[in-house]
């Protein structure tokens, strides 16, 4: 027993940024028995009691019996907010530093997974930047959850090992029993064609001509009046520009970051269509989650809000800085994180705030009222 190291990987926004996890048993030399357990320093200490409690649980449940002797776990550098992708490199330090893994076979790899209580490795959203960054700082070498697998095997050079349980990840590093994720299968197939063509739309010469000169011209578009306007807005990402690897790369890291993993690298842009109830953070993200939001989600591809003034004056007013900067920004909680978001902007409007389809009996007050929404 003594002194081991691993690494992981926690994202501020699309930021990424490698953890050295230092685990030793000395700090507890001459403590009772009854005081063996894991301490963790380096973390704010309304996150340290969750993640202690869910790691220790886990390593009783789905591993070698806890090591009678205190181990203390140094998070370098501090984070202000625990990332629950931090657990499994946690628990495999704890296990080395107590000698019940080969110290020297946890450096050279990066550890992502959350931890369940009985032992099973959760997915994580944001695997596909976290690999990207273990791989530019030199470590190809990650074990991830194997629902992730086929995630993180999209970026190049990245030698994934897939794992289901943190008793594969310790059978593994003491005799070598995983496999990495070329041996189980192929990787995620790129992102098909989209799927409807402006071709369906019969008529509506102005409105298809309109879309033709905002794809050509990367312009904005506001749709008005009755009028297939959804079935419009979603034609349009199939006419953009293809994207660049580099825009395809970053649309994927964002969709991942977003729990939406399902997006592998491809050449056609996004579409983005929230709901007129969204809320703020639905729309332009959440610092407390480190979630991004619509407009990040339609990042290089188009956003489509339909029923514009439903919308909320907040949001419809926050629109404009994405708009002229490409990005979000967001503070709170004592951290800022920045979204990408530049984004081709469809709006679509009814002359009234009658429903679709119903005959209108709206005077014109009521009207100029109802657009006046949209500033």
């Amino acid at each position: 027993m003594g002194h081991a190291s691993t690494r992981t990987v926690t994202l501020t926004g699309l930021s990424a940024h490698l953890i050295d996890i230092d685990a030793d048993t000395h700090a507890g030399a001459g403590a009772a028995p009854g005081d063996a357990g894991l301490h963790v320093v380096g973390l704010p200490e309304l996150s340290v009691w969750p993640a202690r409690a869910r790691i220790r649980a886990a390593i009783t449940n789905g591993a070698p019996p806890w090591p009678d002797t205190p181990v203390t776990v140094s998070v370098t550098p501090a984070l202000p907010v625990y990332n629950a992708a931090a657990d499994l490199a946690l628990a495999v330090a704890a296990l080395a530093a107590a000698g019940l893994i080969p110290p020297e076979r946890i450096t050279g790899r990066v550890f992502l997974g959350e931890l369940a209580l009985d032992g099973q490795i959760r997915p994580i959203r944001g695997v596909l930047p976290m690999v990207t960054a273990a791989v530019r700082a030199g470590i190809s070498t990650v074990v991830v959850p194997a629902a992730c697998a086929g995630e993180a095997a999209q970026v190049p050079g990245a030698v994934v090992i897939p794992a289901t349980r943190l008793a594969d990840v310790v059978d593994d590093l003491r005799h070598g029993t995983l496999r990495n994720h070329h041996d189980h299968g192929p990787e995620v197939a790129p992102s098909s064609p989209f799927a409807v063509d402006l071709a369906d739309v019969r008529g509506n010469e102005a409105a298809r001509r309109a879309l033709e000169v905002c794809a050509a011209g990367g312009h904005h578009l506001f749709l008005s009046g009755d009028g297939p306007a959804t079935m419009l807005a979603e034609r349009l990402p199939g006419i953009l520009p293809p994207l660049t690897d580099q825009a395809a790369r970053q649309v994927a890291e964002i969709h991942s970051l977003a729990g939406r993993p399902g997006r592998a690298p491809g050449v056609t842009p996004p579409l983005s269509a929230p709901h007129h109830t969204s809320t703020s953070a639905a729309i332009f993200g959440s610092v407390a989650g480190n979630r991004p939001g619509a407009v990040s989600l339609a990042h290089r591809g188009v956003l489509h809000l339909a029923d514009a003034p439903e919308f909320t004056r907040p949001v419809l007013d926050g629109l404009c800085r994405p708009l002229d900067s490409g990005q979000v920004h967001l503070t709170g909680l004592g951290r800022s994180v920045r979204y990408p978001a530049r984004f081709t902007l469809v709006l679509d409007a009814r002359p009234c705030p009658c429903p679709e389809g119903q005959d209108c009996a709206c005077i014109p007050e009521v009207r100029r009222h109802y657009r006046a929404r949209l500033t």
